[in-house]
């Protein structure tokens, strides 16, 4: 956990990023310098997304241009609901203007990281990794294959049966 500021609010001398975050690359040069001085002039307009361990989700570039401009950021905490992933994404990828090798770079990092959910999410649900493709968990995988082994051995037998006769 970070430490804490008096009234609970995180140190941003030692508040770090959630890997999460860390999929989109950070703002730089003009762009930054631009960030920092709107936040100067009108405010921290949205507040920093903390995760529930205590690092950013959301807002790694807003927290260093308002301790660049001096002013105080605001942080709100995430509700846990849904994917963070998803959030992150959802947050960052239409308004972030990112050049063809950032996209790229950002393509390979969600493919890892979207496979590592999907992942995470069937085995708590009970879907082998053979059956991820399907989407059959290991008992309706079981049952599929059972009754697909009943059906051909009746066409097999159906077979037999029109050939001696």
């Amino acid at each position: 956990m970070t430490q804490k500021q008096s009234g609970g609010i995180p140190d941003p001398a030692t508040i770090g990023a959630h890997p999460i975050a860390n999929l989109f690359p950070l703002i730089e040069g003009p762009e930054f310098d631009e960030l920092v001085e709107d936040i100067r002039r009108n405010g921290l307009r949205t507040p920093i997304l903390l995760h529930s361990d205590g690092r950013i989700l959301d807002g790694r570039n807003r927290l260093r241009a308002c301790l660049t401009a001096g002013v105080e950021p605001r942080f709100e905490s995430w509700d846990g609901k849904g994917s963070a992933l998803e959030l992150v994404i959802s947050l960052n990828l239409r308004r972030r203007p990112l050049n063809e090798s950032q996209r790229a770079m950002l393509a390979a990092r969600l493919k890892e990281k979207l496979a590592e959910e999907a992942g995470k999410a069937a085995k708590s649900k009970g879907i082998s990794s053979a059956n991820l493709r399907s989407g059959k968990s290991d008992d309706n995988a079981a049952r599929c294959s059972t009754s697909h082994h009943a059906r051909s051995s009746t066409r097999r037998s159906s077979s037999n049966s029109a050939i001696a006769g």
